[in-house]
């Protein structure tokens, strides 16, 4: 808002991360049915990874331009619909039976916290070392799930499905439902 003065200009930053989480996440159990779940959870986390670094980079040389929060922020968006699907089913295929219901619960837990923790830690290092280096942090922040993702991901729910869903398959449903068609 500093640079800019425009309301409607933030809003669209901050909207391109919603629209386009909320477009990627309608596709994104077909994209990681077909291409696996290990390697589109590795792809995500990678282009986060490369996200923050980019942006630290942009507002280091360039100062924090608008466009370039805007297409990061749709990458982002795309990425983190991408890793939300991804982790749901990753934890359906690491957590027993019994504990399913626990590890969701918690899981769930995590990310209220961490949606509600990070955006005051990032504005307090905002303050304090500015923008630059939390985009840095926020880089590095990945790096321990791009270690640990491969591990527990490997083998786990990369077979092939007998019948590969198509998208005129989740058409078909989301037609079926009227609480679906409404919501989208």
């Amino acid at each position: 808002y500093e640079q800019t003065a425009s309301a409607f200009t933030v809003a669209v930053v901050a909207a391109s991360f919603g629209l386009a989480f909320a477009a990627s996440s309608l596709v994104a159990g077909h994209v990681l049915a077909r291409v696996g779940l290990r390697a589109m959870l590795v792809g995500a986390l990678a282009s986060q990874f490369a996200g923050a670094l980019a942006l630290a980079s942009v507002t280091s040389t360039a100062g924090a331009d608008v466009t370039w929060l805007t297409i990061f922020s749709v990458i982002a968006g795309l990425a983190s619909a991408f890793i939300f699907v991804g982790s749901q089913m990753l934890l359906h295929g690491v957590a027993p039976g019994e504990h399913l219901q626990r590890v969701v619960s918690l899981d769930a837990a995590t990310m209220s916290v961490s949606r509600i923790a990070g955006p005051a830690l990032g504005g307090i290092l905002l303050a304090a070392i500015g923008i630059p280096p939390v985009f840095l942090i926020a880089a590095f922040c990945y790096l321990p799930l791009l270690a640990v993702v491969p591990i527990l991901a490997g083998g786990k729910n990369d077979q092939r499905p007998a019948h590969r869903p198509r998208l005129r398959d989740a058409a078909r449903f989301f037609r079926q439902f009227a609480i679906l068609r409404w919501a989208l």
